[in-house]
């Protein structure tokens, strides 16, 4: 309890003065993967940074030692395009849960300032004093200036397995396909 006092006393410093940064642990969104000056990934390739690519819309970087953060889970990045491009839309990672919360946390407010959005969320899931386990919840959305934006989701501790968090950062464009999805299925549920 007392880290998520200090994760929420610390989220109001980082607040002022940010600009949108849309490249992401060395992936800059909203370009191919293959402009991204990262090698696709081989048997040769040992602890390096590297793609793989399916033949549909999902990719995936794997890390290296030397610039993984410690909280992502794997080391590994999925990443997604929009439907017929090869544009990086999205990026999403998985964390270690209830440990890297507030350090995740304390990462994103610190790139993106504080989030417009901070609960804490009850899970079901018990800490070793037999406390009720919250999850950060955090939203940011970050404009550039030229109506370019990026919208950034942390759950801190997922509802069905405590050792496992998110986080997704997603352009305006892909943002906006979720959302007309969302209302597309919405809209089919009413026919029904």
């Amino acid at each position: 309890m007392k880290n998520i006092v200090l994760g929420v006393a610390l989220c109001g410093v980082a607040s002022f003065g940010f600009a949108a940064n849309d490249v992401i642990l060395g992936v800059k969104l909203g370009r191919e993967i293959t402009e991204q000056n990262i090698v696709e990934c081989s048997q040769k390739i040992v602890n390096a940074t590297c793609y793989n690519a399916d033949n549909g819309e999902d990719m995936f970087i794997h890390l290296s030692d030397q610039e993984a953060p410690e909280y992502i889970k794997d080391k590994v990045l999925m990443l997604k395009s929009v439907p017929n491009k090869k544009t990086v839309e999205m990026m999403y990672f998985q964390t270690h849960g209830w440990r890297d919360q507030i350090r995740v946390l304390l990462d994103l407010t610190k790139k993106y300032g504080k989030p417009q959005v901070l609960e804490f969320v009850p899970t079901p899931h018990y800490y070793p004093d037999r406390d009720l386990m919250k999850s950060n919840f955090a939203q940011w959305e970050v404009k550039d200036g030229k109506s370019q934006a990026l919208y950034i989701t942390l759950m801190g501790v997922s509802l069905s397995d405590k050792d496992v968090g998110t986080v997704k950062i997603t352009t305006k464009k892909f943002k906006e396909l979720e959302d007309k999805k969302e209302i597309d299925a919405n809209a089919q549920k009413r026919s029904l």
